[in-house]
């Protein structure tokens, strides 16, 4: 019980909020949706997400059939989580100390189902956002972007609207540009990238409360379009190498522009790092006492249809489980007698 104890507390004084160089604030809720805390709450129990409230890494927000929700990161992205959707913010995004434009690592979302749209602030050198489901990695620096994960059909849509967004998935890459919009289909096979009729009929103003079209409402006849117009997807090494190369020199150049300013770490995040370490150490050194707890048992409880070993006499015969000390004691001297007379008939 103790040890409970102490690993709430310990992660309490993690997840604070003052601990955090940004985070992202709730601005807009409509309908049913809530927010769940593993990091503090094991058992997973939910609570209302209401307007005010600051979520931190560990937070999962989900939304019912006619909720939705607004997160706002000051300083780097405005977030429209859309209904029926359960998302994980993994990672929040920090500046190098003393800086707003360049970002030491970028926020991480976890999107297991639903739709949410992303809208970066300003155009950042590194990767400023990432977007996983099961197995795709959606890498973004600067723009703005719509990314759905099909409960049923586990498909993986992802249209953006500005800028360009970098998409992997195994062995395969490729870069979604304006206008442009890509299915990966079961999460795994990528189809060939498109211009479809729903990223002109989206409603881009992610911070509108009252959007005139949500993805919900065109659902329906998206999977129409795309059943008609689906192509095999083929790699383009030309054309994907040259934006990777694009990619990778503003990198570079970001990295140049932190050394040259002599930016620092932000000292909460190398904070945050090392708490993190000594979380998952203390959860680790859990797990192995709960197997050696779990073995123990297991050693204590005999096999189905065998005998105790304390039941066993020296002629290897087992007694009855359920008898008086007497009886034992008795049973023992005439086994022994036994045992003795057939001694003697082998001499």
């Amino acid at each position: 019980m103790k040890t409970k104890h102490f690993f709430l507390f310990f992660s309490f004084l993690l997840f604070l909020p003052q601990a955090f160089a940004v985070d992202a604030k709730v601005i807009f809720t409509k309908g049913n949706v809530i927010k769940v805390d593993y990091a503090l709450n094991e058992e997973g129990k939910g609570t209302a997400l209401k307007v005010g409230d600051h979520l931190l890494e560990g937070y999962e927000v989900i939304t019912a059939e006619h909720g939705m929700a607004i997160l706002k990161i000051d300083g780097h992205s405005n977030i429209r989580i859309e209904p029926n959707t359960r998302v994980r913010l993994e990672q929040l995004p920090y500046f190098y100390e003393g800086s707003d434009k360049e970002i030491e690592q970028g926020s991480s979302f976890f999107l297991k189902f639903g739709t949410m749209v992303i809208d970066l602030v300003k155009s950042f050198g590194t990767e400023a956002a990432t977007v996983r489901t099961k197995n795709s990695v959606l890498g973004v620096r600067g723009t703005k972007f719509l990314v759905n994960n099909d409960k049923n059909e586990n498909d993986v849509l992802l249209t953006v609207n500005t800028g360009l967004v970098e998409i992997k998935n195994a062995d395969k890459v490729d870069f979604v540009g304006k206008g442009e919009s890509i299915v990966v289909e079961k999460d795994r096979f990528f189809t060939k990238k498109q211009k479809y009729n729903v990223n002109a009929l989206i409603d881009w103003s992610v911070l509108s409360k009252k959007p005139k079209r949500i993805y919900a409402s065109l659902n329906k006849s998206f999977r129409n379009e795309f059943k008609k117009r689906k192509q095999k997807w083929t790699y383009d090494k030309k054309r994907i190498k040259k934006q990777q190369r694009m990619w990778n020199v503003k990198r570079n150049n970001t990295l140049e522009r932190v050394r040259k300013n002599k930016l620092k770490r932000s000292p909460i995040l190398q904070q945050r790092k090392k708490r993190i370490k000594a979380i998952q150490a203390y959860k680790l050194q859990e797990l192995k006492q709960k197997k050696r707890k779990q073995v123990k048992r297991k050693r204590r409880k005999p096999a189905p249809g065998t005998r105790n070993k304390s039941n066993a006499t020296r002629g290897g015969e087992h007694l009855p489980d359920k008898m008086t000390p007497n009886q034992r004691k008795r049973i023992q001297d005439i086994q022994r007698q036994r045992d003795v007379r057939r001694r003697s008939r082998m001499r």
